[in-house]
């Protein structure tokens, strides 16, 4: 049986992250200078840090090369993951409702922009409903509409992220999160157009990974942190969505379509196009 090579780059991409929210929790515990939050230079768990994100985009870059490399090789590896896709996708589906109503039952007024995001999340978890239904290339292009969904999400919950920490001269506090927003953003974008039929896996793959390690890193941090350390980093709210974007993407790199050899009807094969990719 042949092996899904983006089962193991997801799955490496996952530990990653759970060794770099490790780090993130100490780093929030002890690299920032009590009363003023500034960063203390040439702390350990910072370092560190750095490092492990560094390595994990130069072996995400260098699973995406690969993906392309081989591209045309593997097109029906992928069909012993549709469960498992389905599954995920369902998953990141609840996970956004939980947070939306995590927000609702919390008490006090939401804000307008609030209101706006919650309503976008709910719609946003229909859709992915809707892609755990048709999560193949060309099913069906009627619904192609509803992968887009994600991305407007995404993109609005950036916008609003970055809004309320702005005036933080501090990147460092939030930068893990920021990096998984980015990612994720783009990661729903590539991941929209399988269902235009316009498939970039190996670029796909990238952001795909990266999401997932980046989420895991600012979740694990925030969870570690205020567990293990006592630290006041858990926002509830945003590691609930952040899991629901890290569970979207694992299954959308198990869903990367490569193309290979077409079988006709009389037997012969036909090999198409190549993928677009950048």
């Amino acid at each position: 049986m042949k092996q899904k090579k983006s089962l193991i780059f997801l799955s490496l991409s996952l530990l990653l992250g759970v060794i770099g929210g490790i780090l993130r929790s100490r780093q929030v515990a002890f690299a920032f200078e009590a009363g003023t939050d500034l960063l203390i230079k040439g702390n350990f768990e910072t370092v560190g840090l750095h490092i492990i994100c560094i390595v994990s985009v130069l072996l995400f870059l260098a699973a995406a090369m690969y993906m392309r490399l081989t591209s045309g090789k593997y097109n029906d590896e992928s069909a012993g993951f549709i469960f498992t896709e389905k599954l995920l996708y369902i998953v990141s589906a609840f996970v956004l409702l939980f947070g939306v109503a995590y927000e609702l039952i919390k008490g006090g007024a939401p804000a307008a922009s609030r209101i706006i995001f919650m309503a976008l999340s709910i719609f946003a978890a229909a859709s992915v409903l809707i892609a755990a239904k048709h999560n193949r290339v060309n099913t069906s292009k009627d619904y192609a509409f509803f992968r887009l969904v994600p991305v407007f999400w995404n993109c609005f919950w950036l916008i609003l992220f970055y809004r309320d920490r702005s005036s933080n001269p501090n990147v460092e506090t939030y930068s893990y999160e920021l990096l998984a927003l980015a990612m994720s953003a783009l990661m729903f974008y590539y991941s929209a157009g399988d269902g235009f039929g316009a498939p970039k896996p190996s670029i796909g793959l990238f952001f795909c990974m990266g999401t997932v390690f980046f989420s895991t890193t600012a979740v694990v941090g925030q969870i570690a942190g205020s567990v293990i350390y006592m630290s006041q980093s858990f926002h509830i709210d945003s590691a609930v969505y952040l899991l629901a974007c890290a569970a979207f993407a694992f299954a959308a790199g198990l869903g990367l379509y490569v193309p290979g050899p077409v079988t006709q009807e009389n037997g012969m094969t036909e090999d198409p196009p190549e993928p677009e990719d950048e």
